[in-house]
């Protein structure tokens, strides 16, 4: 395994890709579900970061 593919993520790409197909669903397709999900999460933690920064 080169430094290169570690640096990019390419692994995770394949791991999630093989993730996906062993789940049922097209290896594309799950990462791309999984992105979006990680954009929702990052949204409502930022928000909630906010909210109690206000309350404090």
């Amino acid at each position: 395994m080169s430094n290169y593919n570690i640096v990019m993520g390419g692994s995770i790409l394949k791991i999630s890709y093989y993730a996906g197909e062993v789940a049922g669903i097209p290896g594309l397709l799950f990462i791309i579900i999984s992105l979006l999900l990680n954009g929702i999460y990052i949204l409502i933690g930022s928000v909630i970061g906010i909210y109690i920064k206000k309350i404090l």
